[in-house]
């Protein structure tokens, strides 16, 4: 209250080269450089996404998110939307993510599990997008396709220079490669849904089941055990329980 919000361009040599102010008087939660080459932002109180072009000139896009959203990181995504983390009026009750067209037009993909207050959002060296929950780091594909991974992080989250991805913790920052190897876990005499889960808590994707009416899963392929490329796709046959 009683000030007027701006964003601030510095040249690489540390001087200040003017500012733009943003109408609304919202407060400015993230910054990062557009599909279009804008500079996009997040703003709360009231939440939207806006993007400010080289001749100074603000957008803003406060529909159709609610004014009480709790929007947090942004990044350009390999679909060149812009994917923005949504915690909703709840926040981190009902998290989800907004992709947000440069055009204006708004989707949302919700997140799930118990994931939490989500933090920062990501583009990795592997094409998907990667973004921190209270207590992990999680994939989402360009399709939407959500896979849980390391129980770690929190807080924020980037592509290194070397292709790899750097986060932060509470008391640490850590790295990994967003590219694992996938370990094709035993799925033998498990139920279609039980097959289903173990696969997508792992860095293997799930290819149709095949075979008749059946109660558990009686041949797969990969091997149970085997170690592939990430991503590989595993398929299991159904059939009458052994």
């Amino acid at each position: 209250s009683g000030y007027t919000p701006m964003l601030a361009r510095v040249t690489t040599a540390g001087a200040l080269a003017g500012t733009v102010a943003i109408p609304g008087n919202p407060s400015i939660v993230a910054l990062t450089r557009g599909p279009d080459g804008d500079v996009w932002f997040t703003q709360d109180n009231p939440a939207g996404v806006g993007h400010v072009n080289t001749a100074g000139q603000v957008m803003q896009i406060l529909t159709p998110f609610a004014a009480t959203d709790q929007l947090a990181g942004l990044a350009t995504g390999p679909d060149g939307n812009v994917w923005v983390i949504d915690d909703g009026p709840a926040g981190g009750q009902s998290p989800r993510i907004a992709r947000v067209a440069p055009g204006g037009g708004v989707s949302w993909l919700t997140v799930r599990g118990p994931a939490g207050r989500l933090s920062s959002i990501a583009r990795g060296s592997d094409g998907n997008m990667w973004f921190t929950s209270e207590s992990a780091v999680e994939r989402v594909t360009p399709s939407g396709y959500f896979e849980p991974h390391t129980a770690v992080g929190g807080g924020r989250i980037t592509t290194g220079p070397d292709g790899n991805l750097w986060f932060t913790e509470a008391s640490g920052v850590g790295t990994f490669s967003p590219s694992q190897p996938c370990r094709v876990p035993r799925l033998l005499g498990l139920s279609t849904s039980q097959a289903t889960s173990l696969i997508d808590a792992t860095f293997c994707t799930s290819a149709p089941a095949s075979g008749g009416r059946s109660l558990e899963v009686v041949r797969q392929s990969p091997a149970p055990g085997a170690v592939v490329p990430d991503a590989t796709r595993v398929s299991f046959t159904l059939g009458a329980p052994s």
